[in-house]
């Protein structure tokens, strides 16, 4: 995956291999409300606390749910974007050259190799642009607080220590992973896009 700033204001992540679009669904999945009370679990409010329920809960609960909506459609576009590109690319491919003595002249020279390692293949590319920059920072918290309540992630680095991950439950170290990656994603906001 390749992450670039776009001269927008805002981020591109280039996708290298299909296991990457995994990861941004993951997020959606991460961020999503689930369950009565799911807001107010994860955001450690008294459960019992009329006020939110009554005032707070609702407003919150539908604006987390739109942020996941419109990000969930910023991937949903991106990836029937790329895979249009797939589809074009194929299409457009052409056929290897005869050269006059009847031999195909698909051989790349030296100068071909330097390109080609030059280029990253990219498969398809998430932005985030400034706009809905504040709505990516809103779900990627939102998924690294559910992670959190679910699988104690912080106790994981400050008790168990990272030092042996064979020892910890797979699903406990993947979701430790795709915090450690929303961070990132969130610090790069902050640096380079949100304007505060």
């Amino acid at each position: 995956m390749i992450i670039e700033a776009t001269e927008e204001g805002g981020l591109c992540f280039g996708l290298q291999e299909e296991r990457d679009w995994e990861i941004f669904e993951l997020l959606v999945s991460d961020a999503q409300g689930r369950g009565e009370g799911w807001l107010a679990k994860r955001l450690g409010v008294m459960l019992d606390d009329e006020d939110w329920d009554e005032f707070v809960a609702p407003g919150l609960t539908s604006q987390f749910e739109s942020e996941v909506a419109r990000v969930r459609a910023i991937l949903r576009d991106a990836f029937e974007k790329s895979q249009h590109q797939q589809r074009e690319a194929e299409q457009v491919a052409e056929p290897k050259e005869k050269s006059p003595a009847g031999e195909e002249s698909g051989e790349l020279s030296f100068e071909d190799l330097d390109d080609l390692e030059e280029e990253s293949p990219v498969i398809g590319e998430v932005p985030i642009t400034r706009e809905d920059s504040g709505t990516w920072y809103s779900v990627l918290n939102q998924a690294r607080l559910a992670l959190e309540g679910k699988w104690k992630l912080a106790a994981l680095e400050d008790e168990e220590g990272l030092d042996s991950l064979e020892k910890i439950e797979p699903e406990r170290v993947s979701a430790y992973l795709r915090n450690r990656f929303y961070t990132r994603i969130q610090a790069m906001l902050l640096e380079f896009v949100l304007d505060l």
